[in-house]
This record gives C-alpha cells, structure tokens and sequence, in this order.
C-alpha cells in the first residue's frame, strides 16, 4: 500500500505507478465518492469522441 498527502492547498499527489496501473493521463477528471471506508477516487468516464458529421445525423430532418 502506498501513502500520500494533502498539501496546504488541499491536493493529493497520486503516486505515479498508481497512476500509470490506472492509466490516468494529466488532465483526467476523477469521480469522488464518500464511502462507508472512506474516499473512493474514480476516473470518469467521457463521451466517446465523435465527429460532427455522426452528431448531425441525428438530426436528420423529417418533413411532411
């Protein structure tokens, strides 16, 4: 088990091989859950990427 801190500015520095185990990328945005345990950091999950051509199809118009 690896140990960390929280800095005056209230951040926590994930360690990097708990990082790079969880593939976490600079940037990432991280779920926070209060648990009966404790905390319970999750990565959040983003929309697939996509293009405008597929967003545009759905809405397709649809006269009479």
């Amino acid at each position: 088990m690896q140990t960390t801190h929280i800095s005056h500015k209230g951040q926590v520095i994930i360690p990097k091989s708990v990082r790079d185990a969880c593939h976490l990328d600079i940037g990432q945005e991280l779920e926070i859950e209060i648990t009966a345990q404790g905390i319970l950091l999750k990565a959040k999950k983003n929309a697939p990427k996509t293009t405008i051509d597929k967003v545009a199809g759905c809405l397709a118009y649809q006269a009479r």
